[in-house]
């Protein structure tokens, strides 16, 4: 059995890059470095939204992200070769709004690169 450790590390635009929000998601395993994840709300998706996206939405995109996580190991799931390299997840917005406003998480910064703020544990 492994114990799997899902981190946020950061969020914002990924402008000029692309038209997308993303909130980026550090795993590990074991206490050793596993996988990059990144939570992505294209653009077009984003025209749903009536409003700028606020802390319930941020925190949604962590839970909604650590569930693909999960499933992506439950699912045999294997890291890239390059695991800094990111395993993309899309999400819809409006499905991290409504899972945000009932996260216990604490808002998430722009930016926790240094240690990170933990989202989510469970053992496989």
């Amino acid at each position: 059995m492994s114990d799997y450790r899902v981190a946020f590390v950061h969020r914002g635009s990924a402008m000029p890059e692309r038209d997308a929000l993303v909130l980026t998601l550090r795993v590990r395993r074991d206490g050793s470095y596993y996988q990059c994840f990144q939570v992505v709300v294209g653009g077009p998706s984003m025209a749903g939204l009536d409003h700028i996206p606020g802390a319930d939405f941020w925190k949604g995109l962590a839970e909604l992200g650590a569930d693909f996580v999960r499933e992506f190991v439950v699912n045999g799931g294997s890291p890239l070769p390059d695991p800094t390299m990111a395993i993309e997840v899309v999400a819809d917005p409006m499905d991290a709004e409504s899972r945000g406003s009932v996260s216990q998480l604490p808002d998430l910064p722009e930016d926790a690169m240094f240690g990170g703020v933990h989202v989510r544990a469970f053992a496989l």
